[in-house]
């Protein structure tokens, strides 16, 4: 594991050009070279006007959020390739919390 990790994942809320809004843990460098390998649920849409990501740590997680299923995933993760994406710190609480809600059924 990366020595700039710790040792417990991160809680963070990411949000991802390509890969999208995702509630998670991030464990540290995913399998390939420049990925994070994180355990979460992406956040597919949510209800309400709450159009930025940080309402979702605010306000939570609300029934009939499109939400995805528990997965572990490795995301891009590049400082040198221009992907816009943003890390925000969440609490383990805010994390569970969404591993405890239903998962979205069309």
């Amino acid at each position: 594991m990366d020595n700039h990790f710790p040792s417990e994942p991160l809680p963070r809320l990411i949000r991802h050009h390509k890969s999208g809004v995702w509630l998670c843990y991030v464990h540290g460098p995913g399998a390939l070279p420049f990925t994070l390998h994180i355990e979460g649920r992406r956040i597919w849409s949510w209800e309400g006007g709450r159009l930025e990501t940080s309402q979702l740590l605010t306000e939570g997680l609300k029934p009939g959020d499109r939400i995805g299923d528990w997965v572990h995933n490795d995301l891009p993760w590049s400082p040198t390739d221009g992907n816009p994406c943003d890390a925000l710190h969440a609490t383990k609480e805010q994390i569970e919390a969404a591993r405890a809600m239903p998962k979205w059924q069309p």
